[in-house]
């Protein structure tokens, strides 16, 4: 049986084609494809965490539940399945669980966007969650081709990391992992990105009920509404730590980044990297873009 990964990144429209997948289980079903999303979410993001802490039972049940089917090829999607790029045991340790339980093929599928335009998107995503200072964030990126960030659910993996450095670090992930890498173009977006992930694993286009793209996506805050969540933060910290109001306005001043540096810093991670990422999926195209 086929395992495919479908391991985000995030910002590449996961969410959407997480919904596509959900809305049309029956059809692809038919189609000699399982996808069945984990209890109370939309995609696999449980069976990623899990994977992640170590135990990889989800993995290995929906393996399962895809061969009492008598199924040939499923599909897990989470974008958190994306830390696992730099998690290369618990990678190893989801393939391993896959072909207890039936896998005979593994594929890792990535759609990649362009570093710059993920750095801008993933910032303003992250204020959601947490506070992150953005000029700590770049000077990461930068040097190291990725960006983690701590403070997450004690039931969830501690970390996100994030990838910018695609030709470092996924060069190294296909080292040390056994199954096949398919990389996606975040830019071959008709009808909707990551649609490829669904060609390779069905054969051919099928009717596919779609979402509205407003019901589907995650729409990337203002930067005025960056600011306000980040300064929501920040000001609870502040409050909590019983700073100076003289500090507590130094602080704040750290959530003021105005959109004009957000861009200029983009366009440097998108020098830095986006060569790579041209390479990458020139070496590693998925058959779908072939």
């Amino acid at each position: 049986m086929r395992l495919i990964i479908h391991a985000g990144l995030h910002k590449t429209a996961s969410t959407y084609l997480q919904a596509i997948l959900h809305r049309n289980m029956r059809m692809l079903h038919g189609a000699g494809v399982y996808f069945q999303p984990d209890h109370e979410m939309p995609a696999n993001h449980s069976t990623a965490w899990h994977a992640l802490l170590g135990n990889p039972i989800g993995v290995r049940e929906h393996v399962r539940n895809a061969m009492s089917r008598g199924l040939k090829t499923m599909i897990l999607s989470s974008e958190d399945f994306e830390m696992m790029i730099f998690n290369h045991p618990s990678a190893r340790l989801a393939e391993d669980a896959a072909r207890e339980a039936g896998a005979t093929e593994i594929e890792w599928h990535f759609c990649l966007r362009d570093p710059g335009e993920y750095f801008a998107s993933q910032y303003a995503q992250m204020a959601h969650h947490v506070f992150v200072d953005f000029v700590a964030m770049f000077d990461t990126v930068m040097r190291n081709g990725r960006f983690l960030v701590l403070n997450r659910p004690r039931w969830q993996p501690r970390a996100w990391d994030h990838c910018f450095d695609y030709e470092t670090h996924l060069t190294a992930f296909t080292e040390a992992v056994s199954g096949t890498l398919h990389l996606h173009d975040f830019r071959i977006a008709d009808p909707f990105p990551g649609h490829g992930i669904l060609r390779d694993a069905v054969g051919r286009t099928l009717p596919y009920d779609l979402p509205t793209r407003a019901d589907a996506l995650n729409r990337r805050s203002s930067p005025e509404e960056v600011e306000a969540l980040l300064a929501t933060k920040l000001d609870d910290a502040a409050a909590a730590a019983g700073v100076s109001d003289t500090t507590r306005q130094f602080l704040l001043g750290r959530t003021r980044v105005p959109q004009s540096i957000v861009e200029d810093c983009a366009a440097a991670v998108h020098r830095r990297f986006a060569p790579g990422m041209e390479r990458m999926i020139e070496k590693y195209r998925a058959p779908a873009h072939r």
